[in-house]
């Protein structure tokens, strides 16, 4: 039942915003008692900052099985497709942090951005193993500084979630997060990357 409550009250407050959501209204959208909501968060914003949580939560945990799998160099390992599915990872994402949904997050339950900042996804070990891994598969340039890397990465997708730089932006954050990568990545690539990557990411024949 909390999960059903949750996911319910996670497109309100999306679509609507956290001051136009009507506990009344959620209760009925529900097919349940505006009581029985109550018996499961005890107000309008412990419900809001749970879905904040629950949000972070699950964008980390992806990311997490994402960046392990990405990490575990094997057969089966191909990169660019990795950094496809860690793309469209942020992609989908990308879509509940909202600039409207973030900027509800920082006036009515701020303790929940603490689950952005504060989880590091252990990315720090696995982005080591990945950075290695395009070196050892010639995909990355053997000259380029895995800490410049990791900074520019991480810095770059990390700033998309705050709503004053979207709003200052004139494309989408879809569009956002694809022209960051090709900057980014065509930048490290090595020639033998750059064509690797425009084949798997940008469907361009050889």
């Amino acid at each position: 039942m909390k999960d059903r409550i949750l996911d319910i009250a996670r497109e309100k407050f999306i679509k609507e915003g956290y001051s136009n959501v009507n506990m009344d209204d959620l209760a009925r959208d529900l097919g349940m008692s505006k009581r029985t909501v109550y018996e499961q968060y005890e107000s309008k914003k412990n419900l809001f900052l749970e879905v904040a949580k629950a949000t972070y939560e699950e964008a980390n945990r992806d990311s997490d099985e994402l960046l392990t799998r990405m990490a575990i160099e094997d057969n089966k390992y191909h990169f660019f497709d990795e950094i496809k599915n860690l793309w469209e990872l942020i992609i989908k994402h990308s879509k509940l942090f909202n600039a409207n949904f973030q900027a509800d997050i920082r006036k009515y339950a701020p303790e929940g951005m603490t689950y952005c900042y504060g989880q590091k996804l252990k990315n720090d070990e696995n982005f080591q193993k990945i950075f290695e891994i395009g070196i050892k598969t010639g995909n990355i340039k053997p000259t380029m500084n895995k800490d410049i890397f990791y900074l520019v990465y991480f810095s770059s997708m990390k700033n998309l979630l705050h709503p004053e730089i979207m709003a200052d932006l004139s494309v989408s954050t879809k569009d956002a997060i694809e022209q960051i990568y090709d900057v980014i990545m065509l930048g490290v690539l090595s020639d033998k990357g750059k064509k690797e990557y425009n084949k798997t990411l940008h469907k361009e024949d050889n």
